[in-house]
């Protein structure tokens, strides 16, 4: 049964209210520690979204707000999914500063859904923090110009770049 969910929450042909409910019912059917159907779902959702120019606002904000919610329950980040949700947001985020997008508010949840997720994997693993200096710091400046009115990105950019210039620092060592 949690391969048929894992399934369908995947399927690039299911609209974005599905995805959107699927992806909310996630953690109450985590199972612990052991392995599930259910891991990496959310990054391939949103993988598998944004290579197809599908990815909405509402699938992006919510894979990773159930994502946190997961990993507060102890569904922990392997390096591979860091360094690929890392790889994701600096996609997303540099698509999104580097383009004139149509419209601006929608931009600006990409942004800070982008800057949040980069603070959560920064915070969770120190070793993520080099993989972050070399994707995304001119995308973090980027958004930082354009986001200055926007004080949960722009602050969430900042913490980045404390632990960022804290790892360089002391040499990687805190």
């Amino acid at each position: 049964m949690l391969q048929a969910i894992a399934d369908s929450i995947t399927d690039i042909t299911q609209d974005d209210g599905v995805v959107f409910y699927g992806l909310n019912i996630l953690p109450n059917l985590y199972m612990g520690q052991n392995s599930s159907p259910l891991d990496g779902v959310i990054l391939n959702v949103l993988r598998s979204r944004w290579d197809r120019n599908y990815l909405c606002t509402r699938v992006w904000a919510k894979g990773h707000s159930q994502r946190i919610i997961m990993h507060s329950a102890g569904a922990s980040l392997n390096p591979v999914e860091s360094a690929q949700l890392i790889q994701l947001a600096a996609e997303v985020m540099r698509h999104c500063a580097q383009s004139s997008y149509h419209d601006l508010e929608e931009r600006a949840r990409f942004l800070q859904t982008g800057s949040t997720w980069l603070r959560e994997l920064a915070m969770d693993n120190m070793s993520n923090w080099s993989r972050i200096s070399l994707l995304t710091t001119e995308i973090i400046l980027n958004t930082m110009a354009h986001r200055q009115d926007d004080p949960t990105t722009f602050g969430n950019c900042i913490h980045i770049l404390c632990l960022l210039s804290l790892t360089e620092e002391t040499g990687g060592r805190i």
